[in-house]
């Protein structure tokens, strides 16, 4: 009888450290799911050449904080407008290019010495001038340095697909 009742909670152990075991496997299952199906874009890991932007949409009223934050966002918000102009297979999230805006990402960089917010300032600085003909190689440098797989641009849009973009975005 004794023999039995030891085996009994021997096994009960067993089954309950299983079930504990199968939870936590499963939380993270799940939980690794629900994250890779809501992000919109991959995050490339962060390394000395690269800045990883952490906001996942970019808004008006956002505060540009630290200088990497500062870069990071205004990357991020330049490959946002940029999709007003480029032609490319992917496009998650979208700025209006408007002249005020390209003009408040470029004064938020323009003192700031970090080779991104360098060669960024470089980038967009016909874009003040409104020539956003490098808009093509402005989208695929910033969507790579956030480390972009899917989406890469391939011509700029004609006037009637900007005009088209716009209004189905933006009105």
């Amino acid at each position: 009888m004794r023999n039995k009742t030891i085996a009994t909670s021997i096994f009960s152990l067993v089954l309950v450290a299983g079930g504990i075991v199968f939870g936590v496997y499963w939380f993270k299952l799940v939980e690794a799911e629900s994250s890779s199906t809501g992000e919109e874009e991959e995050a490339a890991p962060a390394t000395e050449e690269s800045i990883v932007v952490t906001a996942s949409e970019a808004s008006e009223d956002d505060d540009y904080e630290s200088p990497n934050t500062t870069v990071s966002r205004a990357i991020s918000d330049v490959h946002y407008m940029s999709h007003q102009k480029v032609e490319a297979d992917e496009k998650w999230t979208n700025l209006e290019a408007t002249p005020e805006r390209i003009e408040e990402v470029y004064d938020k960089i323009k003192d700031i010495s970090h080779p991104k917010a360098e060669e960024l300032k470089e980038l967009i600085e016909p874009w003040l001038e409104g020539d956003f003909s490098n808009a093509v190689e402005v989208h695929n440098t910033v969507w790579g340095w956030e480390g972009g797989t899917v989406g890469e641009a391939t011509r700029l849009l004609t006037e009637e697909e900007e005009e088209q973009f716009i209004e189905e975005n933006f009105r």
